[in-house]
């Protein structure tokens, strides 16, 4: 792990500040001798942005560090990812099949439902549900250029020129959408990734980054009392169950027992050209010693060591049990009170690297020899903060497969109303729309995280069948309806889902009798070469669990 210094002088004296009430004037300014990172300094002429508002899946609570680095965006969402200078580009979208190989889609003069170039040259490619695909290469000459492609964790990237050994299969970052089937939890999630260069020690006595301690200049005192990070809006609403940090502490627990650490979510205001936390307290959260998981201890040079641990910040309802909470909007996260009794921890930051563009630095509040509070800002570093979380969504499934739609959506009901089918022609047939959620549909308490409405009162039932496609995170939507009338040839209505922060989208249709639906064709265009494809259009091992495709049919392996 290292051990860069954030040395230098790390503060500027501002106005007084509460920890409750943002002044107005509270403007961060930076110090002239604070460093900035060295990903910067070193920052390519050509590169493409990390997409606003996207999330990095990182380490776990218990600090194990994952295989791949998955950026996570919503499901079937729409991702851009902007082009940087004025030389000339060529985007490759890359994609794995079972075996590892790789298909290098040129897409610098293509148009599909998956990606498409703008006047701009900026990439926007739709992510798959329940996806993981490469992120794209973008290549100018025999340059090629990666996501966090300066990180030694992400291996070579191949010779120039070939385009084909630009994606590693465990090492090229993905982008990650919906949930694991095989695994439905919240991921944690987090802004900053975990193999950029880590900020552990340095700038106050005690060797803490930021965190609770004191910083000595001249005969002046001072101590450390709060810090805050920006954040970007999240792509989508972003349900969050937790919020937790990696910290250090001298002492076997970073909060003491009975005692608690508060951090709040604050909204954003702008003062002079400048983002700054507003007085608006959007949601409060606390860390105690019961929530903290102990990860083990960090080596020092002076042949001490310090004990590592995960602060967990949950918001708790009026019976002390913890709740989600939806972020849907640029926010600050601010933790205080790393100066009351019982708080001995410092945060781990990270440098931010230069593709970051538009992200702040972490700022720390001091207060000078006990009295009014001054802030104090290193360049570059921000607060590694994950979210246990998740992007709301839900939708029938659909794909478009050779520009042909598929909406598993579309349901024909029988004249009497007591049973249906979709519409789409195969082996794979639910009996009622089948819906794609990125939660389970009932939360822990039985009660339902996604609600139905109809447009007709001849539909006199919907009732979600969670069980029978659980295996493959389906929901089936069973339908009774009235009978068709006579004297009427067909009739047809409209279903809505609504999750807490997301609706429906793509249509959701009953019909009955001779009513026909709004959908274009449905007829799978698909190599009929006796090999096993996924509804991506990628090969998969024969026994491949879930709904695969060959020779033109797609059906179900159990």
């Amino acid at each position: 792990m290292a051990t860069t210094a954030a040395n230098a002088q790390p503060f500027v004296e501002g106005v007084p500040f509460s920890a409750r009430q943002f002044g107005k004037h509270l403007v961060p300014t930076l110090d002239a001798q604070a460093q900035p990172s060295k990903l910067r300094a070193e920052k390519k002429s050509n590169y493409y942005l990390r997409p606003e508002g996207a999330l990095f899946q990182a380490s776990d609570k218990k600090g194990q560090i994952w295989g791949t680095v998955y950026m996570y965006v919503p499901g079937a969402y729409d991702v851009k990812f902007k082009k940087q200078g004025t030389d000339a580009y060529v985007w490759h979208q890359n994609t794995f099949d079972y075996y590892g190989d790789v298909t290098v889609n040129d897409c610098s003069s293509k148009t599909d439902y998956y990606y498409n170039i703008d006047a701009n040259g900026d990439f926007t490619m739709k992510s798959l549900f329940d996806g993981r695909d490469a992120l794209p290469t973008l290549v100018c000459n025999t340059d090629s250029f990666l996501l966090a492609s300066e990180n030694p964790y992400f291996g070579n990237a191949g010779d120039p020129g070939k385009h084909e050994k630009l994606a590693l299969k465990y090492y090229y970052p993905r982008l990650y959408s919906g949930i694991d089937q095989d695994n439905r939890r919240v991921a944690p999630l987090s802004y900053t990734m975990d193999h950029v260069s880590e900020v552990f020690f340095g700038g106050m006595d005690n060797k803490y980054a930021y965190g609770s301690g004191t910083f000595t200049q001249g005969d002046a005192k001072y101590t450390a009392t709060s810090v805050y990070q920006y954040f970007d809006k999240p792509m989508a609403p972003l349900v969050v169950e937790d919020i937790f940090i990696p910290v250090i502490s001298k002492g076997y627990y970073p909060v003491a027992k009975g005692k608690e650490l508060r951090l709040q979510i604050h909204d954003v205001i702008e003062q002079d050209g400048k983002r700054i936390p507003g007085e608006k307290i959007l949601y409060e959260l606390t860390a105690t010693e019961p929530e903290t998981i102990d990860v083990g201890s960090i080596p020092y040079d002076d042949n001490t060591s310090y004990n590592a641990f995960t602060l967990v910040f949950t918001k708790k309802n009026a019976e002390g049990k913890a709740e989600r909470f939806v972020i849907d909007q640029p926010f600050y996260v601010v933790i205080d009170g790393l100066d009351k009794e019982g708080i001995d921890c410092g945060f781990e930051i990270s440098e931010l690297p230069y593709y970051y563009n538009d992200f702040d630095s972490a700022v720390g509040i001091w207060k000078k020899d006990g009295s009014p509070a001054f802030f104090s800002l290193y360049k570059d570093v921000a607060l590694k903060v994950s979210f246990s979380a998740k992007y709301d969504y839900c939708n029938p499934m659909y794909y478009v497969i050779n520009g042909r739609e598929e909406n598993y959506g579309i349901v024909k009901m029988d004249d009497d109303g007591t049973s249906g089918k979709t519409l789409i022609p195969g082996d794979l047939v639910f009996a009622g729309p089948a819906i794609k959620t990125n939660d389970s549909w009932f939360d822990a308490n039985n009660d339902p995280n996604y609600t139905v409405t109809c447009d007709a009162d001849w539909v006199k039932s919907i009732t979600p069948d969670t069980k029978t496609w659980a295996e493959y995170d389906i929901t089936v939507l069973k339908l009774v309806c009235d009978p068709l009338p006579e004297g009427v040839s067909g009739r047809k209505c409209e279903l809505h889902v609504q999750g807490k922060t997301c609706k429906s989208t793509y249509p959701i249709e009953v019909l009955q009798g001779g009513a026909t639906a709004g959908i274009n064709g449905v007829t799978v265009n698909v190599a009929r070469d006796g090999k096993t494809y996924n509804l991506s259009g990628q090969r998969v091992a024969p026994d491949t669990k879930g709904i695969v495709i060959r020779d033109g049919k797609k059906f179900v392996n159990k």
